[in-house]
């Protein structure tokens, strides 16, 4: 059966309706009012007058993501995420003790790192790619030399669980946050502590730096974000107004911000995405949609979009330079995904369950 339809805005142009072989959503301009408009489920709209398509969408079974790889070894919960900014390797640490390093590019296992007693929570490659540094249950920070698969050094000091570690973009120091509710600055030369930062009241679950490394972040288990000098350890402000512990932190440069283009994005146990000023510490925007507690946040400075991962089995990518909502999500885990990372050209994702997978982000 054959109907007619008239554009809706102005009622101008016309359009043919017929019953269609397929669910593409296809939308259609109006020159006349430059509305836009589409056609019914199970509908085919043909051009009749003065219409002008434009675009076909799939629908979205279509659009279902599917991961590039899965990466299986682990024994236990995958709880950090790194790739190497100097080669096509992943490197993942795990509730089972070990750290594993992969090629993401085909999902091979390369190599097996074992040392640390208890569980693996952090990693942080240094900026040449050749130097990887892990932190565990056991207090412990471990340096290991990519190239001989050695370990290089073993650095003490802390007395809790070491949750969280950043690395400067000269590779000189290694800042690490810890239950024993200290952050600590290391000389990734000599192995030695150079400062100590006491001032929270509970354990550090999470740092990071800005990208200039002029600043650093750190969140605890009280709800509350210390930023710090990074070269004087001097505390610039405290962020409070969470109501959870702050498991993940990362910060980005938003250029479209000129007031404020130093944010600080924090990932939630009370299951929200939270964005503040790092300069003056108001709160600039909440993402919410997650339902469990968010374990990891990176920025995507490529699409300008916000990656986050959460124990409700999800990752989620939220655009927060427009409508400020969830715009993507994978849901393809089958148990808390505790670690997310991001590869340095933005292209791909890693996330980590019981399982790692690779996905592709696409343009």
């Amino acid at each position: 059966m054959v109907s007619n339809d008239i554009c809706p805005g102005c009622q101008a142009a016309s359009l043919e309706v017929l019953p269609a072989s397929d669910s593409t959503l296809t939308f259609y301009r109006c020159p006349a009012c430059q509305g836009q408009f589409t056609r019914m489920a199970g509908q085919a709209l043909v051009e009749r007058k003065n219409v002008e398509k434009v675009a076909d969408i799939l629908p979205a079974e279509a659009q279902e993501d599917v991961a590039l790889h899965t990466l299986t070894g682990h024994t236990s919960w995958v709880r950090a995420l790194a790739f190497n900014p100097g080669g096509k390797t992943l490197a993942s640490c795990s509730n089972d003790g070990t750290v594993r390093l992969w090629n993401y590019e085909d999902g091979q296992l390369l190599s097996t790192f074992t040392g640390h007693r208890g569980i693996v929570f952090t990693l942080a490659f240094a900026p040449t790619g050749q130097l990887l540094a892990s932190g565990g249950q056991d207090g412990t920070i471990k340096l290991w030399d990519l190239p001989t698969g050695q370990l290089r050094q073993t650095l003490t000091g802390h007395t809790g669980g070491v949750r969280s570690l950043a690395i400067t973009a000269d590779g000189q120091t290694l800042i690490s946050g810890s239950a024993d509710q200290t952050v600590r600055f290391w000389d990734l030369q000599t192995g030695e502590c150079q400062r100590t930062l006491s001032d929270h009241a509970g354990g550090v679950y999470s740092v990071a730096l800005r990208s200039d490394d002029q600043v650093v972040a750190s969140g605890d288990a009280t709800s509350t974000i210390r930023i710090w000098h990074t070269r004087t350890g001097k505390l610039l402000r405290t962020i409070e107004g969470h109501a959870g512990k702050v498991l993940a932190l990362t910060m980005m440069h938003n250029e479209q911000a000129t007031s404020s283009p130093h944010w600080l994005i924090s990932g939630n146990a009370d299951k929200s995405i939270t964005c503040w000023n790092a300069e003056d510490g108001r709160l600039l925007a909440t993402l919410t949609g997650h339902t469990g507690a968010v374990r990891a946040v990176v920025y995507n400075p490529r699409w300008r979009t916000i990656i986050s991962s959460s124990e409700d089995q999800t990752v989620q990518e939220w655009d927060i330079h427009g409508q400020q909502r969830s715009i993507r999500t994978l849901a393809n885990h089958r148990g808390p995904v505790y670690s997310l990372a991001l590869s340095p050209d933005g292209r791909l994702i890693a996330s980590g369950s019981q399982s790692i997978k690779i996905w592709s982000r696409p343009a």
